[in-house]
């Protein structure tokens, strides 16, 4: 056994809830309740009805998640948050075959910690920082 460096990991999960929201917020988009999803009655007009139909349709981590990755697309922060993200995961890409080539195992702890008892989706930012190892 030896012990490697896995360089990076403090960037890890900044970079997997900047893209992970960013590509469900493009692939939720289509979910407008005209012609994908639910479709939620007493809708006044087209705004209404999208307003509905991803507020009651969606839990409230979807629709976090959404708002994070709307955000981080937008026009003034896709290249302060999103091109960087997408090019750290770029620079990733090759790190697990680099290892494996010198390696026949790589163990890594899942959690840094017990799953708490539900406390953690009370949390969402401690939630997220729970998944650093994964």
């Amino acid at each position: 056994m030896r012990e490697v460096s896995l360089p990076h990991t403090a960037y890890a999960v900044a970079t997997y809830y900047i893209i992970a929201p960013a590509e469900a917020s493009s692939n939720l988009a289509r979910y407008d309740g005209a012609r994908y999803g639910p479709r939620f009655n007493g809708s006044e007009d087209v705004r209404a009805l999208y307003r509905t139909t991803r507020g009651e349709g969606f839990g409230p981590e979807v629709r976090r998640r959404v708002l994070v990755g709307t955000y981080v697309l937008s026009s003034g922060y896709y290249d302060a948050y999103y091109r960087k993200a997408q090019q750290m995961r770029a620079d990733r890409a090759g790190l697990p075959q680099r290892l494996r080539s010198r390696r026949d195992l790589l163990f890594t702890p899942t959690r840094r910690r017990r799953r708490s008892s539900g406390g953690e989706a009370q949390r969402p930012v401690a939630m997220y920082l729970s998944d650093i190892f994964t």
